[in-house]
């Protein structure tokens, strides 16, 4: 249809590969969308971030450092498109694991 509106990069991932998958999966699908929407100069990005990428993870470090990535390229992508009508978000999953009980309690937002 030569357009994209909208792309949602949900790349979550547990296994030793992550980084790649979750981490470089998010950014190759979210440059090839700005490929077409910054002539555009319109659209929207959703990154699918996770709570461990802001809080860390005793359980999957890999896993945390690769969320945290995928929410500092989302957040960077919207100061670098601030000029454009191209919004980028990151929507972080809840934390819900035993490991992480005490960050539930806490009034951080992600």
């Amino acid at each position: 249809y030569g357009r994209i509106d909208a792309v949602v990069a949900a790349g979550l991932d547990d296994s030793p590969d992550c980084i790649e998958t979750y981490l470089l999966g998010t950014i190759a699908l979210v440059e090839a969308a700005l490929e077409v929407m910054d002539p555009a100069r319109a659209g929207r990005v959703v990154g699918i971030g996770s709570g461990a990428g802001a809080f860390g993870s005793a359980r999957d470090p890999r896993h945390a450092a690769a969320a945290a990535g995928v929410i500092g390229y989302i957040r960077s992508v919207a100061l670098s498109m601030r000029d454009t009508c191209i919004r980028a978000n990151v929507v972080s999953l809840a934390m819900g694991s035993s490991a992480t009980a005490g960050c539930r309690e806490s009034r951080f937002i992600a």
